[in-house]
């Protein structure tokens, strides 16, 4: 195999290519300098390590990747499982140009040929391009969407499969095989990561889905409980309407009588009709009064006082079916927290959606019986089967809009903050 002897020049452009990929795919703890650091001291340590080893066993050198893995531990955000299943996913992809440039070298001209190395070298740096290619354009979204399950158990299957496929990976000698089927095993190795990074993101994109519908069946069950109040009450103004001219009359005539008492009393009801009449208006935006209402009716059936601060005007330069998808869904995380608080005086829930200037702000305060965790990104996680679905359709609202997202629980009150920017032609809609 020229692949051995390749290694004092392959194997730095190797190891440069995981370290990018592991940047592009993950975020570092700390800083972005103290990270190349640490990962520079770290691939001296391994590359003493691998001479050691290469002293010993030849054979060996080429497991002696697996050394970086604590260094990616350290120094990278993410449950442990996660990373290690990036790591050896990637590292198996990131060496699968060499051994397929290694085995066609071996298939065609041959390892004695003086070109042998040159065309060794050439093939793997293009397949390395286009692989890096690949993965500044598609990289940290793939990962970022696999990774929105935190469940630890799932993970170390997963990553338990990977290292396992890394060990087959480079134990494999092509001479054994034959070219055709050894490449075809390597391209195997390739394809079955793509099923499980699209099986992965699949699943939890269906679950997404069926959430969000069953939010905008929600919401749609608001804008007909909101027709339906608006009807109402265009019926009932009517027949006020219609009853005024007599009413009027009646007083008109207890003034006249001197029974001034009687005719205020008659007032007093009227009025209060006139109030009864009209359907409460927590926002001037009709989609989100909607969903605002429609959580009011919900909270006030829980015994839950929700109190609604706004000042949202009735059009707004953005899309508002998404946006009241995701105060949805932010209520809906609320009332289910504060139904499990016990107490009466707690059980209040404060929403602040405001206006000012170019941005629109969204703040939703409820208490919590239980303390709240937090994973790397400062999102709550749950460990609630079917739950957490909520809090990641509300980071991608926030991660498609550019928004400003951050949760809080201090003192037993569970806060979330959302500040999005509007469109330069929201800015006058106060």
């Amino acid at each position: 195999m020229i692949l051995d002897s390749a290694i004092p020049y392959i194997g730095p452009v190797v190891v440069a290519t995981n370290i990018i990929i592991m940047f592009l795919c993950l975020q570092p703890r700390r800083g972005t300098l103290f990270t190349l650091c640490m990962l520079a001291i770290n691939a001296v340590v391994v590359h003493l390590l691998t001479l050691l080893v290469g002293m010993w066993d030849m054979s060996l050198v080429r497991f002696c990747g697996i050394l970086f893995l604590p260094g990616f531990l350290l120094l990278f955000r993410g449950h442990p499982f996660q990373i290690a299943f990036a790591f050896f996913m990637q590292y198996q992809v990131t060496a699968l140009p060499t051994h397929i440039a290694d085995a066609l070298v071996g298939a065609t001209i041959g390892y004695e040929s003086p070109y042998a190395m040159t065309m060794f070298l050439v093939i793997s740096l293009v397949l390395l391009a286009i692989y890096l290619a690949l993965v500044l354009r598609y990289g940290r979204r793939l990962f970022d969407r696999m990774f929105l399950d935190g469940r630890r158990g799932v993970w170390a299957v997963y990553s338990l499969g990977a290292m396992f496929s890394f060990i087959l990976f480079l134990s494999v000698d092509w001479t054994a095989l034959g070219a055709a089927l050894y490449i075809a095993l390597m391209l195997f190795i390739l394809w079955s990561f793509g099923v499980l990074c699209f099986t992965i993101i699949n699943i939890h994109e269906k679950a997404a889905q069926e959430h969000n519908a069953e939010t905008l069946a929600l919401q749609m069950g608001a804008m007909r409980e909101q027709t339906e109040s608006e009807k109402k009450h265009r019926d009932t103004m009517e027949i006020l309407r219609h009853d005024m001219r007599h009413e009027m009359g009646v007083i008109m005539e207890l003034y006249r009588a001197g029974k001034a008492a009687e005719a205020e009393t008659i007032y007093a009801d009227w009025q209060n009709a006139l109030k009864e009449a009209v359907p409460a208006l927590l926002c001037a935006e009709p989609i989100l009064n909607a969903v605002l209402t429609r959580f009011a009716h919900r909270a006030k059936d829980m015994n839950i006082f929700l109190y609604v601060n706004t000042n949202v005007p009735g059009t707004l330069p953005i899309d508002t079916i998404k946006l009241s998808v995701m105060i949805a869904n932010a209520l809906e995380n609320a009332l289910a927290a504060t139904d499990k608080v016990q107490e009466d005086d707690k059980r209040v829930i404060r929403v602040k959606l405001l206006q000012s200037g170019n941005q629109i702000g969204l703040e939703v305060i409820n208490p919590c019986a239980a303390p709240v965790e937090f994973d790397e990104k400062g999102l709550p996680v749950t460990r609630e089967q079917g739950h957490g679905i909520g809090v990641r359709s509300i980071a991608a609202f926030a991660q498609d809009n550019n928004c400003m997202l951050d949760f809080s629980n201090i003192d037993g009150k569970f806060t979330m903050r959302l500040v999005m920017k509007l469109d330069a032609q929201g800015a006058g809609g106060e």
